[in-house]
């Protein structure tokens, strides 16, 4: 009952931030993606959701990725193996690697996100904090409390990972990329990042899946600007509640451009299924959908993205 009685207060706080509709196509304020788009989306998906299996996240460097599930196929195809593994570290029990990708020529950061949304996501509402590390001197940039906590508590273990696997591997690329919780770190790293280049990284590419509002208006138009439409990807899905949280009536919005889903869970993604809306969050996209607590479509990102253990 206690549960139930925070989740209607979490969607008390949303309610008045939604607008009812689903975009149709033809919206001026919508794209169609192409086809080299739609890949890289279904590629680094695939990153996210073997972030969710255990035997990634505890492997040895060198151990070649795989997905039990099967929902990562391109991953194995691509040969990418882990360069740093972690489980269940730092303030909220961060979990992830650190992969070489040898086909592509880049590092990959992927964080997992978390199963039980129906309890995490009343905890949401977090309040926001400034922060120099991930907002440089950008004014009044201020990033949820939480999020901050966990990222902050584990950066000083990967920044020196990544450095060192882009000194031996020689690739100045790093992609940035996480489901729910794990993009709403991603994109606080990332944010850092962009803000305090690290080693020899040369190129930051950030895409998240389902990730959670990350701070206010000031960092939201901060990340977007940071290389926005070549090196930002916000996917959302339908009506995935967890894109919609913490609520904007608290001051949070969502950072772009955003790379829409409209097809149904468990169908397949093809281009004219996916809308690229630029800018900062509007109600064009998936925070324009009539509020419901779909959570099938959070786990639904081109496969069953948490699907593996």
């Amino acid at each position: 009952m206690m549960m139930l009685l925070k989740l209607i207060t979490a969607v008390a706080a949303f309610t008045a931030t939604a607008s009812a509709g689903l975009i149709q196509r033809g919206d001026a304020a919508a794209d169609a993606i192409n086809t080299t788009t739609l890949a890289t989306l279904n590629l680094y998906e695939q990153y996210s959701a073997a972030a969710y299996c255990t035997r990634n996240t505890i492997a040895s460097p060198g151990t070649l990725i795989t997905c039990a599930a099967g929902n990562c196929p391109l991953v194995e195809t691509n040969g990418a193996t882990i360069a740093y593994s972690f489980k269940d570290i730092g303030v909220g029990d961060v979990s992830g690697f650190l992969a070489v990708d040898p086909t592509n020529s880049l590092l990959v950061l992927a964080f997992a996100g978390i199963r039980d949304i129906a309890g995490w996501i009343t905890k949401l509402n977090d309040r926001l904090v400034p922060s120099t590390t991930v907002c440089g001197t950008t004014a009044n940039c201020t990033v949820h409390q939480g999020f901050l906590n966990s990222w902050s508590s584990v950066s000083g273990i990967i920044v020196p990972q990544i450095i060192n696997a882009s000194a031996t591997t020689g690739f100045t690329t790093l992609v940035l990329t996480g489901h729910g919780f794990g993009g709403a770190l991603a994109a606080l790293a990332t944010a850092q990042f962009r803000t305090t280049p690290i080693g020899n990284i040369a190129i930051t590419t950030l895409l998240t899946y389902g990730s959670p509002r990350v701070g206010n208006t000031a960092f939201a138009t901060y990340l977007t600007t940071t290389n926005a439409t070549t090196f930002n990807f916000r996917v959302t899905h339908t009506d995935d509640p967890v894109p919609k949280f913490p609520s904007r009536a608290l001051g949070y919005l969502q950072w772009g451009p955003e790379y829409w889903i409209r097809s149904p869970t468990g169908a397949p993604v093809r281009t004219f299924d996916v809308d690229q809306i630029n800018g900062t969050e509007t109600s064009t996209g998936n925070s324009g959908t009539p509020f419901s607590l779909d959570f099938p479509a959070h786990f639904w990102y081109f496969n069953a993205i948490a699907a593996c253990k």
